[in-house]
């Protein structure tokens, strides 16, 4: 472990070798003509639709945005408090990149963004051709599954930040047409329902839990400590009384209730009892291993 972080933080040390001037772009054809119509609706761009490569880019607030999703922007800051959501995404990066080039790459020094709808996000990085889509509830086994190559990256031309507009609405799990002689996309959503709560179960379970969380660290005889956050720990809990837990890029389920402040997880023929409390948005778990040990878990959704 100690030596991919040492790789980690040295590549992050190097220019990016996907870097891609944000100043201007050769390959840009902004088009008046095309038109994006969104469930019946004509959506309205600040500027006009752009192809790059052979794809259709759009200004990125306005197609998210129009798809329900909230956007947030982060700009590159190597800082351990980041999102947990955006250290997720940098090791799959890390990952990903060092399986395609090797130790001959470095991780971009980038703006990041993420797009949430309820418990669905999807991270993209500027100038970086991969798109990852965490479907909290309804993840693949694998977690890299959910990491999309991305023909062209989103990429700020003029001023304006630009994605690419299938791509996007595709990980919605929206359907797009193109029509050539008219030059109209069409959209069509059916809604992300793989990131709404059904508050349905079941089981006697404390909903408070329901949602995901993050580890952050332990407190060992009321002394708080930091998590390495390498690898990422994500704690799912489900309303139905289901739940998963990922570790870098491990998976593993299990089930969960709740009683009188007790927590019991049942995973891999082994049930476990452990005393929790919510505190102002922050999970604390007594592991109970004799050492007044307490796992401390942030909420992410």
């Amino acid at each position: 472990m100690k030596k991919i972080l040492s790789m980690l933080l040295s590549a992050i040390m190097v220019l990016s070798l996907l870097a891609i001037s944000t100043a201007a772009c050769s390959d840009c054809e902004p088009d008046d003509n095309v038109r994006v119509v969104l469930n019946g609706v004509e959506l309205e761009f600040d500027v006009p639709p752009t192809i790059i490569n052979g794809r259709t880019m759009v200004p990125m607030r306005v197609i998210f945005e129009a798809l329900g999703f909230e956007v947030e922007w982060f700009e590159w800051d190597w800082d351990y408090g980041l999102d947990s959501r955006i250290l997720a995404f940098t090791q799959r990066m890390f990952f990903i990149l060092f399986e395609e080039y090797g130790d001959d790459f470095a991780l971009p020094e980038a703006p990041i963004v993420i797009a949430s709808y309820e418990l669905y996000d999807i991270i993209i990085q500027i100038d970086t051709p991969y798109m990852t889509v965490f479907d909290w509830f309804n993840p693949h086994s694998d977690l890299f599954e959910n990491v999309i190559k991305l023909d062209v990256p989103p990429q700020v031309v003029n001023g304006r930040t630009l994605v690419p507009l299938r791509a996007i609405a595709e990980a919605t799990g929206a359907t797009v047409e193109w029509n050539e002689e008219t030059k109209i996309v069409t959209i069509e959503t059916v809604g992300v329902t793989g990131g709404i709560i059904n508050d349905s179960a079941e089981f006697t379970i404390d909903h408070e839990l329901v949602g995901v969380w993050f580890y952050a660290g332990s407190e060992v005889n009321g002394e708080f400590c930091h998590n390495d956050p390498f690898p990422v720990v994500h704690l799912i809990f489900r309303p139905d009384g289901s739940g998963y837990t990922t570790i870098g890029w491990e998976f593993h389920n299990f089930s969960w209730t709740t009683a009188n402040e007790i927590l019991t997880f049942e995973s891999n023929e082994r049930t476990s009892y452990m005393n929790y409390y919510i505190l102002e948005e922050r999970l604390i778990v007594d592991i109970n291993d004799g050492w007044n040990t307490l796992s401390v878990y942030k909420r992410v959704h």
